[in-house]
């Protein structure tokens, strides 16, 4: 048996499943990227640019050491507005990744829908947590309890 039944084959949580296991896993993707542009402005080299992303744990950190190892080469390129809104979609990015791979999941049988639920951000609301439960799984559109889930209308990226 599954450790989450709920993207168990025979549910209909598993093609949701799929998406979400390509988001998460495919966010490494992301930051290999934002090494080899790192590798292109220290021509070619592998060393140092690997250990300037990653050589502190930790996604956020990784975008901040390449921001500052980035930026000297992209503002004589006068690139670093571009620059600055790639790394901060990039952050959105691991905003969203982090919200799915540290909450609970859950198939809502009334609703027949596939929904999650992130326990510290639950923590962290004023109003008693059996009070906001005993309204219904959420308050987003979407009946899920997170701030940005994308069906959500709050989910809209803040411009930058």
């Amino acid at each position: 048996m599954s450790l989450m039944p709920c993207f168990s084959i025979a549910n209909q949580g598993f093609p949701e499943s799929i998406i979400l296991s390509r988001l998460m896993a495919g966010y490494g993707e992301l930051e290999l990227t934002m090494c080899q542009c790192l590798m292109v402005i220290q021509n070619g080299a592998l060393d140092a640019p690997i250990r300037k992303v990653f050589g502190e744990r930790g996604a956020e950190k990784r975008i901040v050491n390449c921001r500052k190892a980035m930026m000297p080469e992209f503002t004589k390129a006068s690139l670093q507005d571009l620059l600055h809104e790639t790394l901060d979609d990039l952050d959105w990015c691991r905003d969203m990744r982090n919200q799915y791979a540290h909450c609970t999941w859950y198939w809502d049988q009334v609703n027949k829908k596939l929904c999650f639920v992130n326990l510290e951000e639950l923590a962290k609301q004023p109003t008693p947590i059996s009070k906001r439960l005993s309204r219904g799984i959420g308050e987003n559109c979407c009946g899920c309890l997170w701030r940005r889930h994308p069906r959500c209308s709050s989910s809209v990226r803040p411009s930058a």
